[in-house]
């Protein structure tokens, strides 16, 4: 749990540092506030902590979804997303997640974990000896 702590620290810290440039941006003048053609406003990121229950979102700019459980990260692009947090940039919210959806997502990044191993390292008998060395040994 303190790992995942720290890895949603460091990706707040993250956030925190671009939403700072958007910022420098818009009071260098390069940005207009308020426009909507500007995604780096008007989007937010949102964050799924599965060790820990929680979710929420970040007025970032990044319209992409992040889950994040026993030290991994997926994350899933989603232009089509634009759902601020109310407030202004780097806005943030976190909130409890519903059990059921919990459940439910903790499962879909089981699967989404094996699916990127079957991806890299195939799905045979073999698959499981994941060092060349293990492999080499058993084949002779």
């Amino acid at each position: 749990m303190q790992h995942s702590q720290q890895q949603a620290a460091h990706a707040f810290d993250l956030k925190d540092a671009y939403v700072k440039g958007v910022k420098g941006e818009v009071a260098a003048g390069r940005l207009i506030p308020g426009i909507a053609q500007q995604p780096a406003i008007l989007q937010a990121s949102g964050h799924a902590f599965l060790d820990e229950g929680k979710e929420g979102v970040i007025n970032d700019g990044d319209p992409s979804m992040y889950f994040h459980k026993g030290g991994n990260t997926h994350q899933f692009h989603q232009p089509d997303l634009r759902n601020p947090a109310h407030g202004g940039p780097g806005e943030r919210q976190l909130r409890d997640m519903e059990p059921n959806e919990l459940d439910r997502l903790r499962n879909q990044f089981d699967d989404h974990e094996k699916y990127l191993q079957d991806q890299r390292y195939g799905t045979g008998n073999l698959a499981q000896f994941q060092d060349p060395m293990t492999v080499k040994h058993v084949m002779g």
